[in-house]
């Protein structure tokens, strides 16, 4: 055999042999990676079931439903109860540390580094959504307080309705700042941004306000007007409308009447005719 040949052969065979004792030496590993993600995976599936059931004793969907989270999460088009979003947070948390374990056994630091990377960033990720379900369980909550506290101050229904969703909203908005920044967002975005995003808001609720309270102010102020002249138990016509005054409220009057009781806004008393009997 020419020795240029054989050189050659004994070339590829010397790789071919260095070649099979690294696939030999690198197989031991490789099954320890198989075994840790197996492993890894079974807990992050018990892990899993065991937070489910323990929200669900809680009653954690019902206080996020309360929240409007549930209708939050349908919106983005996930089929998953808020329990199920929570759980399914935990198992991958489990399933991360697992995959770190895994790349640091096959020697692949990047990986190890990128992985370790997600997993230090999940649980912003977790109270950050907390912040958002206790923040619109107390912007529900405070809103619920104004709108029954209108309501007993005589407000119309639209205009309760109306403070009632500017408290939510603005509560709500503070909420959302303080979750994006758990989640470290609010670092990127410039503060000039953030205050724009605020200013905006803050003046969409002020003319909203404005205008929704400016039929408001003219009731209160006919009724100051009407409750100088016209006394509960009064006998008055007041256009169509005859009947007995059972009560001159802060924004409207009501006129009890043959058919039945008739509530008629202050404004619409004061440019109408009365006649008291």
């Amino acid at each position: 055999m020419p020795p240029v040949i054989s050189s050659w052969r004994d070339a590829i065979l010397a790789a071919l042999a260095e070649a099979l004792r690294v696939v030999l030496a690198g197989i031991p590993v490789i099954i320890g990676a198989l075994v840790i993600l197996i492993i890894g995976w079974i807990i992050a599936g018990i892990f899993n079931g065991l937070t489910i059931r323990l929200l669900r004793a809680l009653r954690f969907d019902q206080i996020a439903d309360k929240a409007g989270l549930d209708e939050f999460i349908e919106r983005t088009g996930v089929k998953l109860s808020p329990t199920e979003v929570i759980g399914l947070l935990v198992k991958w948390f489990v399933r991360i540390i697992a995959l770190v374990a895994a790349a640091d056994a096959l020697n692949v630091p990047q990986v190890s580094v990128f992985l370790t990377q997600i997993l230090l960033y999940l649980p912003n990720v977790i109270a950050a959504v907390l912040i958002l379900i206790l923040g619109a369980l107390v912007a529900r909550f405070v809103a619920d307080v104004v709108k029954g506290a209108a309501s007993s101050a005589d407000l119309a229904a639209d205009t309760a309705n109306l403070l009632s969703g500017v408290t939510y909203w603005a509560i709500l908005l503070v909420t959302i700042m303080a979750a994006i920044e758990q989640l470290g967002v609010a670092r990127v975005l410039s503060g000039t941004v953030l205050t724009g995003i605020v200013g905006a808001v803050a003046l969409t609720a002020a003319l909203a306000f404005g205008l929704g309270c400016k039929e408001l102010a003219g009731d209160i102020i006919a009724g100051r007007a009407l409750q100088t002249n016209i006394s509960p138990k009064d006998k008055i016509t007041v256009g169509e409308h005859s009947g007995t005054v059972e009560k001159v409220g802060a924004t409207s009057l009501v006129l009890d009447t043959p058919s039945g009781k008739v509530i008629l806004p202050n404004t619409e008393v004061a440019r109408s005719t009365v006649i008291k009997s």
